[in-house]
């Protein structure tokens, strides 16, 4: 099997087959239900927003000589991009960008939210 090394096999080899059994047992309809979200509806001006912040934040981490995804991860760029700050107190006001973004680049930030024209 593939992933079972020999020792797995031999101490619990017995076990994982009957377990495989007992879930091969089970009918479809009592299988649990994995519940999914729906996507979000594209949004280009979110789009738009996001690709402005990136590029902001790439030209920041070459400046500052980090990684861009250590300046600033896609993560808080689209929290950004979706809260659309318009002050630095705004920008603090998000759970997922730091301080020391803010004093840093964060002028870079609001401005590439701004240019996008919302």
């Amino acid at each position: 099997m593939p992933g079972v090394g020999p020792e797995t096999a031999r101490r619990a080899g017995k076990a994982i087959l009957a377990a495989i059994e007992r879930g091969l047992a089970v009918d479809e309809g009592d299988l649990p239900k994995t519940k999914r979200t729906p996507k979000p509806k594209p949004d280009p001006s979110f789009d738009q927003r996001l690709a402005r912040l990136k590029a902001a934040r790439n030209a920041v981490a070459v400046r500052l000589d980090l990684d861009p995804g250590v300046a600033c991860p896609n993560g808080t760029l689209e929290t950004i991009a979706s809260k659309v700050p318009r002050t630095p107190e705004e920008l603090v006001e998000l759970p997922a960008v730091r301080r020391w973004q803010v004093r840093e680049f964060g002028d870079d930030l609001l401005k590439a939210v701004k240019e996008t024209g919302n």
